[in-house]
């Protein structure tokens, strides 16, 4: 039989941990937290000093997924959307979440436009930035390069 041992962790570290939560106000647990957060911390170091490396490995991945997975993908959406149509006529689509005599906060209409508003909120964020950044390292037009405003107002 093979037995595992778990480690804990020193008082001092428990203690160092707890004390560092309370002072940034944190309600989680603090070994998953830091843990976690270390994680994090050691690969961004790891990212940012072997970059190249990193960004090689990482366009090879991306490469072979969209080359040799990409039907996964339009599979797994469609499935998704199937299964979403599916609970939304099946007697599941009626099922109320809170108690049987609770009514919704909000309507249908204000449901879709909260949606509809964080979805072009979304978009609006990323685009704002992403086509900027676009047009800058990749003129839209060939041999055009990019000038000051001849408005009279920018001058």
């Amino acid at each position: 039989m093979i037995r595992i041992r778990r480690t804990v962790p020193s008082r001092m570290v428990t203690a160092t941990m707890d004390t560092l939560a309370r002072k940034l106000g944190l309600r989680t647990d603090n070994h998953i937290f830091f843990s976690s957060a270390g994680l994090t911390i050691a690969l961004l170091v790891l990212f940012l000093v072997f970059q190249d490396w990193v960004g090689n490995a990482f366009g090879v991945g991306r490469e072979w997924i969209v080359t040799n997975l990409g039907w996964f993908f339009i599979i797994g959406v469609t499935v998704w959307l199937v299964f979403l149509i599916w609970v939304a006529i099946s007697k599941y689509g009626r099922l109320r979440l809170g108690d049987d005599d609770d009514r919704p906060e909000y309507s249908n209409l204000s449901w879709f436009a909260m949606l509809f508003a964080g979805g072009i909120g979304t978009v609006l964020m990323f685009w704002g930035v992403a086509e900027p950044i676009s047009h800058f390292s990749a003129p839209p037009f060939d041999g055009v390069e990019p000038t000051a405003s001849k408005h009279p107002r920018t001058r």
